[in-house]
């Protein structure tokens, strides 16, 4: 699961690409935690997302409360279908749209039928 980051002005944006799951998000754990002490605000870029399990909204769970606890800024940006079907089967769409503003809440239904399609 390779992650690209780039820092501007104290913004650090981090792209990841690839699988979110039990298998990658160990080591992405340990880089968003070094990133949320050294940087003024952080953005992660999910537009590259393949595929993600409960593993990995758990990461972006933690992610956004620990940001919040320290009052850094959080973006996340590009939200994949991926990634955009998991919050919706988890339940998670509403706690992340603060987080991301192209995300919009589905209902359940609207979920099903795109999963079946």
């Amino acid at each position: 699961m390779p992650a690209v980051a780039s820092i501007n002005d104290g913004e650090l944006s981090l792209a990841i690409e690839g699988e979110l799951s039990i298998y990658t998000v160990a080591e992405l754990k340990a880089r968003l935690e070094r990133a949320l002490g050294d940087c003024r605000a952080l953005q992660i870029d999910l537009a590259a997302v393949t595929e993600m399990d409960a593993a990995g909204v758990q990461l972006l769970f933690a992610v956004t409360q620990e940001a919040r606890r320290r009052a850094t800024p959080l973006r996340l940006k590009g939200c994949s279908e991926a990634v955009r079907a998991v919050f919706g089967l988890c339940g998670m769409t509403e706690h992340f749209c603060e987080y991301a503003p192209d995300l919009v809440p589905q209902t359940a239904h609207e979920m099903g039928r795109r999963l079946t399609a």
